[in-house]
């Protein structure tokens, strides 16, 4: 049966947490508004990180544990303006959704792992003119790069990986971002 973590409490000080393996699902959010959480393991059960789960947390990185052959949907709103400063998501990463890692300014380094789909403003105005994002690269498995999805965002250098099966970009996808090379 799935099990799913329904909220973080806030008046927990700890600054490191493991999710429990078994836990399928991370609710709608759980981690939400979270000041003293700095950094989170997910394990390889997870395959949905619901809508705002870390949005306005202090939060700054997140590991996710090996193995899973589950795939993994990131909510829309997920980690909108957290402290996130570091996040590599695993292959089983297939969806990023609206907003998903909108407005955080410190983040600097993304692995976006096996995505297929980035969605709408999904990295709206993340990284900052101080502290760049660096090196990401848009995995060969991105199909879809919907609209405003990279929009503002501060990135050092920006690839696409060999054997892309990018089929659509949407309007204004990389409006106003920032790039070196």
């Amino acid at each position: 049966a799935p099990e799913t973590l329904l909220i973080y409490p806030s008046i927990k000080s700890d600054e490191y947490y493991t999710i429990p393996d078994g836990v399928t699902a991370i609710a709608a959010g759980a981690f939400a508004d979270n000041h003293t959480l700095l950094e989170v393991t997910v394990p390889a059960s997870v395959t949905l990180i619901g809508d705002r789960a870390f949005a306005y947390s202090y939060l700054n990185t997140v590991n996710f544990a090996e193995g899973g052959t589950e795939a993994l949907t990131v909510g829309a709103e997920a980690f909108r303006n957290s402290g996130i400063v570091r996040i590599a998501f695993p292959e089983r990463a297939k969806t990023l959704g609206q907003y998903a890692l909108a407005n955080t300014s410190k983040l600097s380094e993304l692995t976006l792992g096996g995505l297929v789909t980035i969605k709408a403003h999904a990295l709206d105005s993340c990284g900052s003119y101080w502290s760049a994002i660096s090196n990401v690269t848009i995995p060969a498995s991105v199909k879809i790069i919907d609209e405003y999805a990279f929009s503002g965002a501060n990135i050092s250098e920006l690839s696409v990986a060999e054997g892309s099966q990018l089929e659509t970009i949407g309007a204004y996808a990389f409006y106003g971002s920032s790039f070196s090379s």
